[in-house]
């Protein structure tokens, strides 16, 4: 049986996420990136804005989708958040469920354990 090189890995997924850092362009206007935990157990992470609707400010979430753009997740006002986190663009993205998925969708293919059936005897 073979061993994974970790190293390998690791190179495959940096190039995979520096590409997706490349292709998502900042908006020219806005405050960052961030990770923007509302209150209910919601946690967003996307570029951070500040709009105003109704006389009131709110903060814009905008997330990259697997096509490179930035869609709208929400608007909040300061009474439904409970963290507002600044970080940089690589932490913000590679914390976003599809690039997760996609990222972990680029491990090297592993063999299962032998069924306990298959086992060597004592």
């Amino acid at each position: 049986m073979g061993t994974i090189d970790m190293d390998r890995f690791a190179e495959i997924r940096g190039a995979w996420l520096r590409k997706l850092l490349d292709d998502v362009k900042d908006p020219p206007e806005g405050k960052g990136w961030c990770r923007l935990e509302l209150l209910g157990h919601r946690v967003l992470y996307g570029f951070c804005d500040e709009i105003e609707l109704a006389g009131s400010k709110l903060v814009r979430v905008r997330t990259p989708n697997p096509q490179r753009e930035l869609v709208e997740m929400g608007s909040y006002g300061a009474a439904a958040i409970y963290c507002f986190q600044p970080m940089t663009k690589a932490e913000a993205i590679s914390k976003i469920s599809w690039v997760q998925t996609a990222l972990w969708s680029l491990r090297p293919d592993t063999k299962a354990l032998p069924a306990a059936s298959e086992a060597s005897a004592p």
